[in-house]
């Protein structure tokens, strides 16, 4: 098979992926270029006959049947015909699938298969001759087998599947470009339009100072008279002096005091441009514009000839680099390096050879040395190898030497790369890794962990779900089988533990719905959905009537539970086969399986949709959590005292005994404990109280207790591994349980056999251990599955920075001077200038770039310039 023949089945999760990806390298780099494409084919986004399957809308490979269907084998079917999962023994397949089996057809339209040459050859051998059709037809098939063979011959060079994988790139770059923007734009929260209003008058208050219309306390409008008089006179004093040959020593000494002014002052002083008055910003606007003149040459009016002194040149080109770190902006800096490299490109290519080159040089060394004084910033991304960090601008300034002679002169291009390479060593650190690194530290605000068993992942210990971080995650819960996960914006997505890649996929039924709370079970085959406003939803398996829809249906899609319209529900949780929920007052509704009197309202019968329960109506519920099969139910009031009934096996109810309660039962043993939350786990209980102990009791097998003994407790006791700790939350899975420390620890112990509690060869982790890995990652959530385990980092728990002295300038007149910078480099024929300017240059565009991205500040001309840069 050609390799044209594949198809581009662009995936809606992975465009951040390819947002932020260095496209100019993926496009002259050939390791590069054959990477992404692997990329891409690895991720289910290029397929042809050698794919093994495709991946359906729920991110799980599909494979096609004997009957030409599509068949996942994942999926729960719930349609009347058939009772089971998606596969041919059932002749049905889930809608995912049903998507593909449409696709296929639709490609499948328009395409006659025309028959071959030689089969019609064969047939017209013992037929009469050939009508005029039959030959036009025989024609038809031997144009269209010719031009295959020749697309074949043709698409067989390396040069042609170069240029087909390139195109197949870009493709897929643009259309992440103009797909509708992902809903975490606003999730990070890092831009507001008031907060941009703010800067881009804080940026144009000297071009508002000009407005007629600018209104101004009288003070500073005096105060701006007076300075622009001043200038006016200075600037006039040293036209007259330098045009009529008089008094030069007094304008060099003007010159110079201004200097040494100006160096007695620490660096970036006039950065935060809205707490400097507006007058000194015009004064500094005006000076630069007078220096420049003098520096490049263009005060000549008329028939008038200045002869400028170079000693007062080299003074005004020190001036005017002074300002510029007084600026602190990176579109300053880098204006005087583009000044540089003009006044030595200038005098080093003069058609006259008889002018002496004079400003090819210049004393910059007391700038050149406070300038590579500037401290660099602590790296924001602790993962960098620091061996990748040795660039050649690195180097240069590992090798280079200022003498300590500062009346010495510098090349005006080497200077230009000296300030170039500091540059690059400052915006270094602020650099964040591209998107195919796949590093433990991603650089978007939130990062996701998961360890244990999962089909994507390959590694041992947590590692960083790229794609689900993507998300800015609220809330994570599982299930059997599948992962729930709540994003800031109220969104909800789910996807498979068995899953071939990390696709998560959003629930089309809450586009137009806020969720503020979802629930599932360890053990679990439904979900629940709880809305801003109140209203309930399920899905799922419907056995036992757990849904709360009045029959034991299962559904597909999320349904509103009618029974609990108008009760103003506030928290919602799932058991392994029954649900619970809680509203405003504090009323607490159970409804599904109620064998050993689970639900608690007197009987072990199955409820079908959702009832209070009257026996803690006295009660104003705050918390409930549910057990699994063998279950039992724990709720915890607003005076924190703890219920327990269901099945009492092992002791987990807490009260002493085994016997088990078809009514909630108060916990005698916690009540000089405020409880705040309560967890059912798989035969035993966990309580965490207000000021962050957790107590433990049921049966202890398989070390979950924490206790450091397998011996079933029959009462609460604390955890005396982490009694000296604050845990804030805790997560039960079917064996292992997770703790969250109020500083961001986390800690784990129980059955460690998928390595869900951490990267040990011990089948069981007896007593609460440290996730040494997860240590400084400012963890702020934990859940766990039936063999894994999750946790995640606050939204901003690395919010960068939108301006930074020297390195992050997010002004249109930054990109134009860095594409001005790289235009010149072309054109330089200096091999190693070329290559420090270039490296620094790249890499603060990159930087630049990458905020945008992440901010989501998608304005016209930056899409449009980026666009020209990666076909440059």
């Amino acid at each position: 098979m050609s390799h044209l023949e594949t198809t581009l089945r662009p995936q809606p999760r992975l465009d951040l992926k390819w947002l932020k990806s260095d496209l100019q390298n993926i496009l002259t780099e050939e390791s590069s270029l054959i990477n992404c494409w692997n990329s891409l084919i690895a991720d289910g986004e290029v397929t042809g006959a050698f794919s093994d399957g495709l991946l359906n809308s729920a991110g799980v490979t599909a494979r096609k049947g004997e009957f030409g269907k599509y068949y996942c084998n994942q999926k729960v079917l719930t349609c009347t015909c058939c009772d089971g999962i998606c596969g041919p023994s059932t002749g049905c397949n889930c809608q995912p699938c049903q998507k593909l089996d449409s696709e296929e057809s639709a490609q499948k339209e328009g395409k006659e298969a025309l028959p071959s040459t030689e089969s019609l050859l064969a047939r017209w051998a013992w037929t009469p001759q050939p009508t005029l059709e039959q030959l036009s037809q025989f024609i038809s098939s031997l144009n269209a087998e010719q031009k295959l063979l020749c697309g074949e011959a043709a698409s067989s060079t390396l040069s042609a599947t170069r240029l087909h994988f390139r195109l197949v790139i870009l493709k897929r770059y643009f259309v992440a470009l103009n797909r509708v923007p992902h809903s975490v734009d606003y999730e990070h929260g890092l831009i507001t339009s008031r907060k941009s209003t703010e800067s881009l008058q804080t940026r144009n208050l000297v071009k508002l100072g000009k407005s007629k219309t600018w209104n101004l306390d009288p003070a500073v409008g005096l105060a701006r008279v007076g300075s622009r008089a001043a200038l006016n006179f200075a600037f006039a004093f040293l036209r007259k002096a330098w045009r009529m040959g008089e008094d030069i020593d007094l304008c060099s000494e003007l010159l110079t005091e201004s200097l040494e002014a100006l160096q007695m002052l620490p660096v970036a002083t006039l950065f935060q441009q809205g707490e400097v008055s507006p007058v000194w910003l015009e004064v500094v606007e005006s000076s630069v514009k007078f220096l420049r003149q003098v520096i490049t040459g263009d005060m000549c009016g008329g028939r008038q000839n200045f002869a400028i002194p170079i000693e007062d040149q080299h003074t005004s080109l020190n001036l005017l680099m002074e300002l510029a770190i007084q600026k602190g902006t990176l579109s300053s800096i880098l204006d005087i390096v583009l000044l540089l490299l003009t006044l030595w490109d200038k005098q080093t290519n003069l058609n006259d050879n008889r002018n002496i080159s004079q400003m090819a040089s210049a004393p910059l060394l007391p700038f050149l040395k406070r300038f590579s004084q500037i401290p660099s910033p602590s790296p924001e991304f602790s993962d960098k190898d620091p061996e990748e960090n040795l660039t050649c601008t690195q180097t240069f300034l590992n090798f280079v030497e200022l003498p300590d002679d500062d009346a010495l002169e510098v090349d005006l291009k080497q200077g230009a790369s000296f300030m170039m390479a500091h540059l690059d060593r400052l915006a270094t650190p602020h650099i964040p890794p591209l998107s195919f690194n796949k590093s433990n530290f991603y650089y978007n605000g939130q990062r996701v962990f998961g360890w244990g068993w999962f089909s994507w992942t390959f590694g041992v210990g947590p590692q960083n779900c790229d794609t689900i971080s993507e998300l800015t995650v609220k809330q994570i819960c599982c299930s059997d089988r599948t992962i729930l996960m709540l994003t800031q914006s109220g969104k909800v997505y789910f996807m498979y533990y068995s899953s071939d890649t990390q696709c998560p996929q959003v629930l089309e039924a809450f586009q137009d719905k806020e969720i503020v709370k979802i629930a599932a079970h360890p053990e679990g085959k439904h979900f629940l959905a709880l809305t801003q406003d109140y209203d309930v939803y399920s899905w799922g398996n419907g056995d036992g009537g757990r849904l709360g829809h009045g029959d034991t249906s299962s559904k597909d899609e999320p349904t509103l539970i009618q029974a609990l319209k108008g009760k103003d529900i506030v928290d919602v949780e799932c058991g392994g086969t029954y649900s619970a929920a809680i509203s405003a007052n504090g009323a607490l509704y159970t409804w599904g399986r109620g064998n050993y009197g689970r639900l608690g309202h007197g009987t072990a019968e199955d409820c079908l949709v959702p009832t209070m329960i009257s026996a803690l109506s006295d009660e104003h519920i705050v918390k409930v959590a549910c057990g699994s099969f063998y279950a039992h139910t724990l709720c915890v009031t607003s005076q924190g005292k703890v219920y327990s009934w269901g099945d009492g096996d092992y002791g987990k109810l807490g009260r002493g005994g085994s016997d088990g309660s078809k009514l909630p039962r108060l916990i005698e043993k916690l009540q000089t404990v405020k409880i705040s939350q309560v967890y059912c786990g798989a035969q035993f209980s966990v309580a965490l109280s207000d000021d962050g102990k957790i107590y433990t009791w049921g049966k202890g097998e398989g070390w979950k207790l924490g206790h450091a003994t397998e011996e079933h407790v029959r009462f609460p006791e604390m955890v005396e591994a982490l009694q000296d700790k604050r845990v804030v939350a805790v997560s039960l899975g079917v064996g292992h349980v997770l703790a969250l420390t109020e500083e961001g620890e986390v800690y784990a112990w129980g059955k460690n056999e998928n390595k869900q509690v951490c990267d040990s060869l011990e089948l069981y982790v007896q007593q609460p251990r440290l996730v040494e890995s997860l240590r400084g990652q400012r963890v702020v959530g934990v859940c766990c599955g039936p063999a894994q385990s999750f946790a995640w980092t606050d939204v901003n728990s690395r919010t960068p920075k939108t301006s930074v002295p020297f390195v992050i300038d997010l002004s249109e007149q930054t990109f134009k001077l860095i594409d001005k910078l790289l235009e010149a480099v072309v054109t330089n024929s200096i091999a190693q200038d070329k290559e420090c300017i270039a490296v620094a240059a790249l890499n603060l565009l990159h930087l630049q770039a990458s905020l945008l991205v992440f901010i989501w500040v998608w304005v016209s001309w930056i899409a449009g310039f980026l666009a020209i840069f990666a076909y440059k």
